[in-house]
C-alpha cells in the first residue's frame, strides 16, 4: 500500500523552522493526514502470489540499477550513499488539491527567482532600491560562481532562468523548502527512469488512480528551449551539453536527452568559430542554435576564469551568447542564488536571498525554509522540477522523493499525483520544420562506435578461445594446451606485454610447466578477467559498454538491455583458493557472453539505421577480426609443414573452434584436419565470414562508401592492399612466405587503424567549416 504524503513521518526532533508571518498553509489549510489510498489493491491477494514488500523493494532496486544500463547509462555514484540505492515499493501519492497548492508555491518561487536574477544581471556595484544591500555580495561570493552582472545586449534579451528545481521536504506539518537548484538542475532524468520502472510494475494501479503523466511537462521543456533560438531560425539545432561520460550527472542527462530528442554533446564536441557555435561531425562542423546546459557554470567556458581556474568547457561560448547568436538554458550566474543548507550557500546567505524573494511572492504561497540536522535524513525530500517559458511556468506533476533509512541506504520513492476532476490539457507542441540529421554524426560518437566494434570483436574472440580452452583442459596433450595458452597470451595483450607479436608466448610463473594445470588456469584467468589483460573478456566488455554509451543516440533501445545481460554474465567468479578456477562455470559464462554478443550483432544488422555511425562500428569490428584472426593463425602457420606432428590436428581444431569455423570446415571437407584446408578456409575463402579475405573485402566496401575525405584514397588503398595479400595463394605457399604474410597483414591492419583514427577523429575545424 503506497505511502500517501498525508502519512509522512513527523519532523525530526530538534529541527528548527523559520516561521514566516503569513504561512500559505495557514491561509489555505490542507489536510496532510488522511486515509491511505488503496493504490495497490489490484495486486494478487493470495498469499502464495503476493510479493513481500521487502522482496518487492529489492526487485525494484535491482531493476533501477539494471535500467540505468538498459537506458545506456551508468548509475551515478558521486555520493557514497548512492551506491546502495533502494527503490521503495510504496510510491508517495498526492491528492490533486495537495499538489496544486505545492506546485503553485514552487511556481511562485521559480518566477520570483527569475525576476531576481533579471534584476541582478543589470545591477550596478552600488545597492539598488529593490535589492537587499548585501545580496549582490552574497551572489558573487558563492564558491565557483560566475558573475551574474552582464549588461550586454544578448544577455539583457535572454531569459535569466529557464529550468529550475527545488528540494521540498515533506513533514507532518506540510512542505518546506530545502534548497534551490538553479545553475544546472539535475534529477529529472532519474525521475523519468524511476517512473518508467513503476509504470511497468504498477501500470494497472496507476491507471486506476489516474496518475498524471510527465509528457506535457517534457513538451513544455522542448518549447521553452526552442524559444531561445535566435530569430529567423525556423528549426533550431539544440544540443544538450553534458559532462563527459563517467562523470556524476552524465547518466540522467543521457536519459533526458533521449526523451527530449536532443543531441547529446560533451564540451569537446562543440567549438566556437566566427561568432557561432558549431558541433563537430564527420562531415565537418554544423551550426548550433541553442545550448541546453547540464554542466556547472564553472565548467561552461574557461574564459570565465581568467585567473587560471577551470579549463573545462567550450572556449568563448559565453561571448557568442552575449552577441545573441546562440541561445542558452540556463545562462550562467545563477549558482550564487542557490540557497539552503543542502545547497551551495550558507544559512546566512540563504537568509539574505529569502529576504529579497519575500516581496516578490504572494504571502499565501510562501514556503518556509526547513533547517535540518543530521537526523533529518528520514524526512523525504522531493525534487520538484520547473520550466519557465513564454507560456508561463510549468511544474512537473510528481518527481522523485529521496530519504535515508536506518541502514544508511538512499531510498527513492516515485511521486504520484492523482488527476483532478477537470480534464487535463495536452500540449500540442511548437511546429518546427523537419530537418533530416541522418548524416549528422558527431565525431566523438563515430570514434566511440569505431572502438565499440573493436571491443565487441575482442570480447568475442577471447570468450571463444576461453571456451575452447575449458573444453580441452581435461584431456588434451600438454603440447596442445601450451600452444593454445600462447595464443591466449597474444590475444589478451594485443598492444602491450612481453609476448612475441609474431608468436605469442605466455609468461610462466615459477613452478608452472607449459601446458600444465597451473599454466592453463592462469591462461583462463587472463582470458576472463585478469587486471593485466587488456584484451580479457571482462575488460573488453567494460570498454564496449562505455563506448556504446557515448553513442547511445545512434543505437536501438534494446542494445543496452543486451549489454547489461552480457556484463552480468562477465562478473568475476569467486574462487576458494588462489590460482584455481571453476572451469565449468567459466565455460557457462563464456557461452552466455557469446549469446549476448550474437544478439548485439543481430541488433546492429537488423535494427540500426544504415548511416556513417553504423559504418564506423562495422569498420572497427572488421579491423579487430582481421588482427585477431592473424593471431589465431600463428600456430597453424608455424607448423604447417610438420606433417609428422601428431598434435597438429588438435591445435588446428582449437583454432577453428576459436574462430567459429570448425563446423564450416567439417561441412566443407569432411576429413581429418589438414593444414592447407585450414589456411584456405581462414585466409582465402571470401565466403567464410571469419576469413581474412572476407574482412578485407568488407573493409574495402565500407571505406569506399564513406564520404570523401582528404585521406579517403589512402584508406581504401590500405584495405585493398590487405585484400590483395590474403587472396594471393602464392604468398602463402610455404611456411616462410606464410609467416611473412601474417606479419605484413598485421602491420597493414595496424597502420590502417591508426590512419583512420588520425584522419577522421582529429578534425581540422577551420577547414571543415570553410572559414579562414
Amino acid at each position: 500500500m503506497p505511502a500517501d504524503v498525508t502519512a509522512a513521518p513527523a519532523g525530526p526532533s530538534g529541527a528548527s523552522v523559520d516561521k514566516p508571518t503569513a504561512d500559505w498553509r495557514e491561509t489555505v489549510p490542507l489536510v496532510w493526514h488522511t486515509d491511505q489510498v488503496p493504490a495497490l489493491s489490484a495486486l494478487p491477494t493470495h498469499p502464495a502470489d503476493r510479493l513481500d514488500q521487502s522482496d518487492r523493494a529489492q526487485r525494484l532496486s535491482r531493476q533501477f540499477t539494471a535500467s540505468f544500463v538498459s537506458q545506456g547509462v551508468e548509475p551515478d555514484t558521486d555520493d557514497a550513499q548512492r551506491s546502495t540505492v533502494r527503490v521503495s515499493s510504496e510510491p508517495m501519492v498526492f491528492a490533486p488539491d495537495q499538489w496544486e497548492r505545492l506546485s503553485d508555491a514552487v511556481a511562485a518561487r521559480a518566477f520570483a527567482m527569475a525576476t531576481l536574477a533579471d534584476r541582478l544581471r543589470s545591477a550596478s556595484a552600488s545597492p539598488s532600491a529593490d535589492l537587499q544591500p548585501d545580496l549582490l555580495d552574497v551572489v558573487l561570493g558563492a564558491q565557483g560562481a560566475v558573475a551574474i552582472v552582464d549588461r550586454s545586449s544578448g544577455a539583457q534579451s535572454a531569459p535569466a532562468l529557464v529550468v529550475a528545481a527545488f528540494d521540498v521536504a515533506i513533514t507532518s506539518d506540510g512542505p518546506f523548502i530545502v534548497a534551490d537548484c538553479l545553475d544546472a538542475p539535475t534529477g529529472l532524468g532519474e525521475a523519468l527512469l524511476v517512473r518508467a520502472i513503476t509504470s511497468r510494475a504498477f501500470g494497472t494501479e496507476m491507471a486506476a488512480l489516474g496518475v498524471t503523466p510527465y509528457v506535457e511537462h517534457l513538451t513544455r521543456i522542448r518549447e521553452a528551449v526552442t524559444e531561445l533560438a535566435p530569430p529567423g531560425r525556423p528549426s533550431p539545432r539544440t544540443v544538450l551539453l553534458a559532462r563527459p561520460s563517467g562523470r556524476p550527472g552524465y547518466s540522467e542527462t543521457a536519459i533526458l536527452a533521449t526523451r527530449l530528442g536532443l543531441t547529446l554533446a560533451s564540451p569537446a564536441d562543440l567549438v566556437v568559430l566566427q561568432s557561432r557555435v558549431w558541433l563537430r561531425t564527420l562531415g565537418g562542423v554544423e551550426p548550433v542554435d541553442v545550448v541546453f546546459r547540464s554542466v556547472d557554470e564553472s565548467e561552461t567556458d574557461p574564459l570565465t576564469h581568467p585567473g587560471g581556474g577551470s579549463t573545462a568547457g567550450v572556449t568563448a561560448l559565453l561571448q557568442v551568447w552575449r552577441t545573441g547568436e546562440v541561445g542558452m538554458a540556463n545562462p550562467v550566474g545563477l549558482r550564487g542564488l542557490e540557497g539552503g543548507v543542502k545547497g551551495n550557500g550558507s544559512p546566512e546567505a540563504s537568509s539574505v536571498i529569502d529576504r529579497s524573494l519575500r516581496p516578490l511572492i504572494n504571502p499565501d504561497l510562501w514556503l518556509s525554509r526547513f533547517i535540518g540536522t543530521p537526523s533529518d535524513a528520514e524526512v523525504p525530500v522531493i525534487r520538484v522540477h520547473v520550466v519557465l517559458g513564454q507560456g508561463g511556468v510549468s511544474v512537473l506533476p510528481g518527481g522523485l522523493a529521496t530519504s535515508t533509512n536506518a541502514s544508511g541506504q538512499t531510498v527513492l520513492q516515485d511521486v504520484w499525483v492523482r488527476a483532478g476532476l477537470t480534464q487535463r490539457s495536452h500540449a500540442a507542441g511548437r511546429a518546427e520544420v523537419p530537418v533530416d540529421l541522418a548524416e549528422s554524426v558527431p565525431t566523438s560518437a563515430a570514434e566511440a562506435l569505431f572502438w565499440a566494434g573493436r571491443n565487441a570483436e575482442q570480447a568475442e574472440t577471447a570468450a571463444r578461445l576461453l571456451r575452447v580452452l575449458v573444453r580441452m583442459a581435461s584431456d588434451a596433450e600438454p603440447v596442445v594446451l601450451s600452444a593454445v595458452c600462447d595464443v591466449a597470451a597474444t590475444i589478451t595483450r594485443p598492444a602491450h606485454g612481453g609476448a612475441d607479436p609474431e608468436r605469442g608466448g605466455a609468461d610462466l610463473a615459477p613452478g608452472q610447466q607449459p601446458g600444465g594445470p597451473l599454466a592453463v588456469n592462469a591462461a583462463m584467468q587472463q582470458l576472463w578477467v585478469s587486471a593485466g589483460s587488456n584484451g580479457s573478456v571482462s575488460r573488453s566488455l567494460s570498454l564496449l559498454s562505455m563506448n556504446l554509451l557515448n553513442a547511445r543516440s545512434f543505437l536501438p533501445g534494446s542494445t543496452f538491455e543486451v549489454i547489461e545481460r552480457v556484463r552480468m554474465a562477465s562478473d568475476p567468479l569467486d574462487t576458494q583458493e588462489p590460482g584455481t578456477v571453476n572451469a565449468f562455470a567459466l565455460g557457462m559464462r563464456a557461452d552466455d557472453v557469446l549469446a549476448g554478443l550474437a544478439a548485439l550483432s543481430g541488433l546492429i544488422e537488423e535494427s540500426t539505421v544504415r548511416s556513417r555511425a553504423r559504418t564506423f562500428l562495422l569498420i572497427g569490428r572488421r579491423l579487430q577480426r582481421l588482427a585477431r584472426t592473424v593471431d589465431l593463425l600463428g600456430p597453424v602457420v608455424e607448423q604447417r609443414d610438420a606433417v609428422d606432428d601428431a598434435y597438429l590436428p588438435s591445435v588446428c581444431e582449437a583454432i577453428l573452434g576459436s574462430s567459429e569455423s570448425l563446423i564450416a570446415y567439417r561441412r566443407r571437407y569432411r576429413t581429418d584436419v589438414v593444414v592447407d584446408c585450414v589456411t584456405a578456409l581462414l585466409v582465402h575463402d571470401e565466403s567464410n565470414p571469419r576469413s581474412l579475405a572476407f574482412q578485407a573485402a568488407s573493409l574495402v566496401g565500407l571505406l569506399t562508401d564513406l564520404p570523401q575525405h582528404p585521406g579517403h584514397r589512402g584508406h581504401v588503398a590500405g584495405a585493398a592492399a590487405i585484400a590483395a595479400l590474403v587472396s594471393d595463394a602464392s604468398q602463402w605457399s610455404d611456411v616462410a612466405k606464410a609467416r611473412a604474410s601474417l606479419v605484413q597483414v598485421r602491420t597493414l591492419t595496424a597502420s590502417l587503424a591508426s590512419m583512420l583514427a588520425e584522419d577522421w577523429f582529429a578534425v581540422d575545424l577551420v577547414r571543415s567549416a570553410g572559414v579562414a
